[in-house]
């Protein structure tokens, strides 16, 4: 298993788009961990094969709701090595961190 960890501390006042987290397995457990949320945002997860052009993950697409802390999203189907990232649009709170677990 292999565990990456992207510390980010960012206010979600105008959205945000991480970096990417490479998958290093078929499957993977992605998780993005909130706090002080007190609206809502839509958050989706897109992939990558490069780093550069990025497409949306169809029906990753979900809403993050006021005093939400956790939302974890299980991919696999992209193959190992494909990059996700997390989209988010504009609501009041912070994005404490992303983490990707993948099989090896």
């Amino acid at each position: 298993m292999s565990l990456d960890t992207l510390p980010i501390e960012s206010n979600l006042d105008n959205g945000f788009v991480t970096q990417g987290l490479i998958k290093n397995g078929s499957k993977g457990t992605f998780l993005a961990i909130f706090k002080d949320i007190t609206g809502e945002a839509t958050a989706l997860l897109e992939q990558s094969p490069d780093g550069e052009s990025w497409s949306e993950i169809e029906e990753s697409e979900l809403t993050i709701t006021e005093g939400q802390t956790e939302q974890m999203w299980v991919e696999n189907i992209m193959p190992r090595g494909t990059m996700l990232r997390l989209k988010l649009t504009q609501t009041t709170g912070v994005l404490v961190a992303i983490k990707l677990l993948s099989n090896e």
